[in-house]
């Protein structure tokens, strides 16, 4: 599979989708971890990448999305990633009906979302999709923790 970066002008349709969003500025192996999940939820992913540009405010990320999306389709797990102009998630969802939309855990409190993660939310839960929140944390089965140490865990890890 080869990862394909695409503006959301240039969308077509795709059927039995997940979408993962985010700024993906530094990858780490939670990042890793959360793709991985949201790809396992569907047969296609796709994951949208804020653009350098927040309400006409330059970010303050270390890498430019081009290289922000360059380093995802690099690790080839999604299959589309959408380089967005800002932060138009709703506008994704609109577009591609995904099946699940998942999103880091911190946007899982009111208290955390931007009005355009709320809108994309909504959306979501109208078109009858599902919404995830995910946050790439490693996860150890009952039997590993009844039979190993901590320290043989972190070693298979």
């Amino acid at each position: 599979m080869k990862s394909k970066i695409i503006k959301l002008s240039n969308i077509r349709e795709i059927k039995d989708c997940s979408l993962a969003y985010g700024h993906f500025d530094t990858i780490h192996p939670g990042h890793i971890r959360y793709l991985k999940y949201a790809k396992s939820l569907a047969k296609k992913l796709i994951v949208a990448v804020i653009g350098d540009y927040e309400n006409n405010n330059l970010t303050k990320y270390n890498f430019k999305q081009n290289e922000r999306c360059e380093t995802i389709a690099m690790l080839d797990i999604a299959d589309f990633i959408v380089c967005l102009d800002g932060e138009e998630l709703s506008e994704v969802v609109k577009r591609f009906h995904p099946k699940v939309l998942v999103l880091g855990k911190e946007k899982e409190s009111p208290n955390n979302i931007d009005f355009e993660t709320k809108k994309a939310i909504d959306l979501q839960k109208k078109l009858g999709g599902i919404i995830e929140f995910r946050a790439g944390e490693v996860e150890y089965s009952s039997a590993d923790l009844l039979t190993n140490s901590e320290r043989e865990i972190e070693e298979k890890r």
